[in-house]
Order: structure tokens, then sequence, then C-alpha cells
């Protein structure tokens, strides 16, 4: 299969194979073309039949499958099938697989074929049990429709002279599947491009995946946003409305009946033969609906620390009032839960609108630092006490906490138990926490 821009061209193609071949025995002959000049000067020897044109499978391609007028230079569709009557799963495949359409004119209505494949697999049917009542009479009525197709004529030559050429890709999905249609473009020429230039237009009815970067998405989008990013730039995405996108009918069906005057699907929307004033409108970007919140990342931050124990026990020692050690450790956790907390979910202790102002500290915040500052004391004293308390073992004998029924509490500070549990003295003086005398901090409180 060739092609020529003139007769004299493709006359003179024709003789330069012709003659390379026969040189080596080969014999070329039942020539076919949609110019009435080109077959009137080769011999009527090399000459096919001048009618529809089957072109058939061979070794070489098995992706044709189309059949060729070349009187109209037209692509066509002759389905020539017999329908019976018992409409079984096998007989279903049978019919429906007879329509082959490699270039994908009939989409909209092979999509609705597969539609009804997975709704026979789903019913888990025997290949030769009959179809449900509602799924034959459904099928009895798109396969009464398949007549209109054989209407359909497709333009087999598409280009023109003109070497600046802008190419539409519009794609979309639905629960049944997901399309994409391209269309192209072509200016008239004007005889003054040198170089064929080719420009790029991507069209959907999501403005929200690809207007962001993927890093702002959770893996499974990004992954796949950045590379549709990376195939076709940001820049050449457009907006277009569901009902304006062609590919929109490709991925939800269309009867055949439907197809053959659908004028969005064979030639685009309208405002495509216009200049780019008359394209869609850009919306802003929405960011805010629930679908895309949902999958929005979310940023955080993580600095590892390194924390000496030396330098806790040098801030420890640092000040001689242990009230003043104990606001100093109330406001660094302060700040680490203001750190932590999200926005909008507690606020921060900072206006920055004025004045700095810090609240004072809450009963709550320096009874929270007095117990981390004991928990971290107890911990570097009684650690095998503590790993046998948490194992719900008793103390060894030998410990020095042994006659003092130790238990740990909910803040995980050991304290004394014994008998004075049924006491009805307040909670901290009938457990009192236990220290060491050895740390320095004891004298201060």
């Amino acid at each position: 299969m060739a092609g020529a821009t003139s007769s004299e061209e493709a006359i003179t193609s024709i003789q330069t194979l012709s003659q390379v071949l026969e040189a080596r025995g080969f014999h070329l002959r039942k020539w076919r073309s949609n110019s009435p000049d080109v077959l009137s000067r080769i011999s009527s020897n090399w000459v096919g039949d001048t009618s529809n044109l089957e072109i058939r499978p061979d070794e070489c391609s098995k992706a044709l499958g189309l059949t060729w007028n070349s009187v109209k230079d037209t692509f066509i569709f002759n389905l020539n099938v017999n329908f019976p009557d018992n409409i079984t799963k096998r007989s279903f495949l049978s019919q429906s697989a007879r329509l082959f359409d490699s270039l994908g004119f009939l989409t909209p209505c092979t999509v609705s074929i597969k539609n009804f494949y997975q709704q026979l697999w789903l019913l888990k049917l025997d290949w030769d049990s009959p179809l449900p009542d509602a799924l034959a009479t459904k099928w009895k009525t798109f396969r009464k429709e398949f007549e209109q197709i054989c209407s359909i004529n497709i333009p087999r030559w598409i280009h023109t002279v003109s070497q600046q050429v802008t190419l539409h890709g519009f794609c979309d999905a639905s629960e049944l599947a997901y399309a994409s249609a391209i269309y192209a473009v072509q200016a008239q020429a004007d005889g003054n491009t040198k170089e064929y230039d080719v420009n790029l237009y991507a069209w959907t009815d999501s403005h929200s995946w690809l207007s962001s970067h993927p890093r702002n998405w959770k893996p499974y989008i990004a992954n796949r946003t950045s590379e549709i990013l990376y195939l076709v730039p940001v820049d050449s995405w457009r907006y277009v409305p569901t009902k304006m996108n062609p590919a929109d009918i490709a991925c939800r069906g269309l009867s055949p009946k439907e197809l053959p005057r659908c004028g969005l699907w064979w030639e685009g929307p309208q405002w495509l033969s216009h200049g780019m004033d008359s394209w869609p409108k850009q919306p802003k970007r929405d960011d805010q609906t629930s679908l895309v919140t949902k999958e929005r990342k979310r940023t955080a931050f993580s600095f590892p620390v390194s924390v000496n124990c030396d330098f806790i026990d040098s801030l420890l020692l640092k000040f001689s009032s242990f009230s003043k050690i104990i606001d100093i450790f109330a406001f660094c956790f302060r700040y680490i839960t203001n750190c932590k907390a999200r926005v909008g979910k507690m606020k921060s202790n900072l206006d920055f609108k004025g004045k700095c102002h810090v609240p004072p500290l809450t009963t709550y915040e320096r009874r929270q630092a007095s117990n981390k500052i004991f928990s971290y004391i107890q911990n570097l004293f009684f650690k095998e006490e503590i790993n046998c308390l948490k194992a719900n073992k008793p103390v060894a004998s030998t410990s020095i906490l042994s006659a003092l029924c130790p238990f740990i509490d909910k803040d995980s500070l050991i304290r004394v138990g014994g008998r004075l549990r049924n006491s009805i003295l307040q909670y901290g003086a009938k457990h009192p926490i236990i220290l060491p005398n050895q740390h320095e901090i004891c004298n201060l409180i």
C-alpha cells in the first residue's frame, strides 16, 4: 500500500517498483487505485477489481480487515451475519466478533458490545445456555440496528497540502470504559511553511488532577499524573465540558442507529474548526471538592533528633529552682504539641496579628512537665525494676524497692503500693512517687 501526490508520481512509482521486482522474477499484478487516470495508464492485465477491495489479513500484517471502496475512496463496513433466533453465549460471541473495527471508527458501538460481554460473564452462564430474556431482548434490539452501520462511509484521504497540523486529543472515562479520540485540524496552506509544524492539545473534562503538581497527590494519583505530564506537558492540557467531549460518547456507548448521525463523534466539536477564541473558557481550579481533598497528600516534616542524656542533666541542674525547671519543660512540651497539631484543629498560642502573646501555663501543663522529669529520673536509676513491672513480674528481692510494693501508674511513673491503698488519703499521699536520693534535683524538691 502506498500513495502519491499526483498521477504522474504514482505512475513513476508503479513502473520503478515493477521493474525492480521483475528483475528478480516477481511480477506485480492486480493494481488498484482511487484515480481513474492512473488505472487507465496501466496495462489491463495488471489492474484488479475496481470495486470494493477487501484488505484481508496476511502473514505480514494481521491488523488489517477493512473494506475499501476504491471508487469513492472510502472505508465501509459490510456485515453479512445470519443471526439465529436461539441466542446463547457462544452464538453471541460468534456474531459480535464479526464486527471488526481495527481503527476504532465504531468504538461507541463496540464498547456497548464489550459491556454486554461483561454482563454475560457475571452471570456465569454455560456456553450453550440461552440468554436471560432481558439480555436477549436487548441484544436483538441492538443487532437489528446493525444495518445502519453499512451506511457509514469514512473518507480514506484526510490529508491536505497544508503543512501546519494541530492534533486535538480528547479523553474520558466512565464506569463502563475509558476512551480517547484524536482529531487533526489543518490550516489552509499559504506556501510559506517549509517544515511541518505540529501542535498538540489534550482535552479532558477534569480540571483538578493535572493542574496540580504530582507531588501534591497520594501515590496512586501521583504516579499516574506524573507519567501523563511527562508525555504531555501541563501547558498542552485544556478543559472541555462533558457535553462537548467526543470521548464521552466512546466510553459510554452508542447504538448503531445513532452513530452515523453523531457529528460530535465524526467531526469533533464545532469550535475545532475555528480559532482559539472560540475554544471553551478554562474554569478556575476547584481543589475543595471532597474527592480531590481525599486524594491530596498531607505533608509532614520530620526532623530526627538525637538527644544526649548529659544535655538533659545539665538542663535540670542549670537552675536552682524546681518550679523554674518545670516552667521551662512545660513551655518546651507546649511547643512540641503545637508543632504536632494539625492546622485548624488546634489554634496556635501565638497571635501574629500584633504583639506576641504567650498564655500562662496551665496546671495540666505543669503537671505533665513534672511527670516527664520524674519519669526520666526513674529510668536512669530504676531501669531493671521498670522492666519487671511492665512485664507483670515482681521486682527482685535484692532491689531497694522490693519493700515498697511498687507499681506503675497510668503516667508510667513508679509509685509506692502497700496497705495505704485502702486509706481515705488523696492519691498522691497514698501512693507517692518514688525518686532516688542520689539525683541532685531531688534536693531542689
